[in-house]
């Protein structure tokens, strides 16, 4: 029988060794869980760059860009075989200009509309903006594994204006970037999932995995401290000299900028 004096010194410690294996235990779940997110991430990129790459392939057209006069290149027509809104046939999803200027947003989110209309990704989505990463129906955009976040496909170029800015406040490095897709919280004042969804060091690892490793070149970016700041340092001089920000804080502070190549 126990003693009703109360537990001895060794029982606590005890109760207090579970308790601590218990509390270690949720931590590492939840690590597992955000590696597992991150992994589904990279993944969700491929499938998109490859569900653009063959209706391009299919159509003679890029999503959200197929249409305009005379149901644009090959004859497709948008509208009528979807119901979804014609692109202007420029070769672009979306615009751009020297100034920085990002404009005719509705083919960024027509893009999503298209490519599962035509069955090349999954889902419905309205076709519309601001972003929403709302799985269903009624989302715009796709969303991603990395909680909060989504994906934005849009047409981002400025032709060299001998700075190192684009144009835009200095948001990302001036670059031709052309077609890029962006993973990230959504914006509603850019217009797209800019916002911050990962951590510093989840960025870094990320880019260090699928690019280069740094925020400033190579097909993996980050937004300039002027968007984003936190995320990275040193962003001030050329676009080689930045560095992610890493130093273990958990925060999120980045989200990331894709270049693929099309």
């Amino acid at each position: 029988m126990k003693s009703c004096e109360g537990y001895s010194l060794v029982e606590t410690a005890i109760v207090l060794l579970v308790a601590a294996l218990l509390i270690g235990g949720v931590f590492s779940g939840m690590t597992l869980q955000r590696s597992s997110q991150l992994q589904t991430m990279m993944k969700e990129y491929d499938t998109y760059v490859k569900a653009i790459s063959e209706f391009q392939t299919k159509y003679n057209a890029l999503p959200g860009d197929m249409g305009g006069v005379a149901g644009g290149p090959g004859g497709y027509d948008p509208a009528t075989m979807w119901g979804a809104t014609d692109g202007d046939g420029d070769g672009r999803i979306g615009s751009s200009t020297t100034a920085g200027v990002l404009s005719n947003q509705s083919e960024w989110f027509q893009a999503w509309k298209h490519l599962a209309a035509a069955g090349f990704i999954q889902g419905s989505y309205t076709g519309s903006g601001p972003p929403s990463v709302v799985k269903g129906v009624n989302s715009n955009v796709p969303s991603s594994a990395v909680k909060g976040a989504g994906w934005s496909v849009l047409f981002y170029l400025f032709p060299n204006n001998g700075t190192n800015s684009d144009g835009s406040g200095g948001a990302l490095w001036m670059d031709n970037y052309g077609h890029i897709l962006t993973l990230g919280a959504p914006n509603a004042s850019t217009g797209y999932t800019s916002d911050p969804s990962l951590s510093t060091s989840e960025a870094s690892a990320v880019d260090a995995k699928m690019d280069d490793g740094l925020p400033g070149t190579g097909k993996i970016r980050a937004w300039r401290t002027s968007r984003l700041p936190g995320c990275t340092v040193n962003d001030n001089t050329s676009q080689s000299t930045p560095t992610y920000a890493t130093g273990g804080s958990s925060a999120l502070t980045c989200s990331l900028v894709f270049i693929p190549g099309f």
